[in-house]
């Protein structure tokens, strides 16, 4: 769906409103979507995109963990900014 023939095959049928393209449902369906026809190729994209799930999911934890912390030291400074201790 990157690739740039299907999107300006899609581009091509959608409809303008206001600066903002418009596609349905009907239309995206009647888009053909190439895919590789070696099992193998297909085997190891799905490999490759397990992959950069897990890491995905990594990156989202340790961003919720930073902002957790990042939380904390502000409750932190605040806390000694109200008390005199900074």
């Amino acid at each position: 769906m990157n690739s740039r023939r299907f999107q300006q095959s899609v581009k091509s049928k959608s409809a303008r409103s206001v600066n903002q393209a418009n596609i349905n449902a009907t239309i995206l369906s009647e888009e053909v979507v190439r895919f590789p026809i070696a099992v193998s190729e297909q085997n190891s994209l799905v490999i490759r995109l397990d992959e950069l799930r897990s890491h995905t999911q990594r990156l989202a934890a340790l961003y919720q963990r930073k902002l957790e912390a990042l939380d904390e030291l502000k409750k932190s400074l605040l806390h000694e900014a109200f008390t005199g201790k900074l």
